[in-house]
């Protein structure tokens, strides 16, 4: 099958392991329903995630100001990871001790997506994988992205950028926090 719905993920990790944390009672309501539930951004513990469908844009024939809150509602999400065990993943997405992680690879995942998407899996189903930047490297990114492109990747891309991190505070010279 031909995977034109993957966005930053390169043919050699298609089929590496990706993993995720969930409670044992949402793992138990997977496997019974045998539904993957997606989840909505607002409900991420991120302030950058969904980063360009919370914001103004201008239109660039009209220079119209304009938001994408109607977009912004109907999209929903999982997020995976390629590291098989991590402190803070457990920490976020176990918090009471009663975690699960379920392993699968970003095919079987885009399959399984496809394959409960319905007549409209071709512009609702995207997987890829998230790219760090500066502010200003966003900017110029998100500039590029066709954000109604008839295929829907270009809202799916712009959900693949965010704000790199800061650095934690002890990787600053001393004195500089005071």
């Amino acid at each position: 099958m031909a995977y034109r719905y993957i966005i930053n993920i390169p043919e050699s990790e298609i089929d590496k392991p990706i993993y995720r944390i969930m409670s044992e009672r949402r793992l138990f309501e997977c496997l019974t329903n045998k539904e993957l539930v997606l989840v909505h951004p607002s409900k991420w513990d991120d302030p950058f995630e969904n980063y360009l469908l919370s914001s103004e844009v201008i239109d660039s024939s009209t220079g119209e100001i304009g938001t994408l809150e109607p977009m912004r509602d109907k999209v929903y999400g999982l997020c995976w990871t390629q590291h098989r065990d991590t402190d803070a993943m457990w920490r976020i997405y176990s918090s009471n001790k009663d975690g699960a992680r379920v392993k699968t690879t970003p095919r079987k995942l885009l399959e399984a997506l496809i394959n409960g998407g319905g007549g409209f899996a071709d512009i609702t189903c995207f997987i890829g994988k998230v790219q760090y930047k500066t502010l200003k490297e966003l900017i110029a990114t998100l500039t590029k992205i066709d954000l109604f492109s008839s295929n829907g990747s270009g809202l799916a891309e712009s959900l693949l950028v965010t704000i790199q991190p800061l650095p934690s505070p002890r990787f600053f010279p001393t004195g500089f926090l005071s």
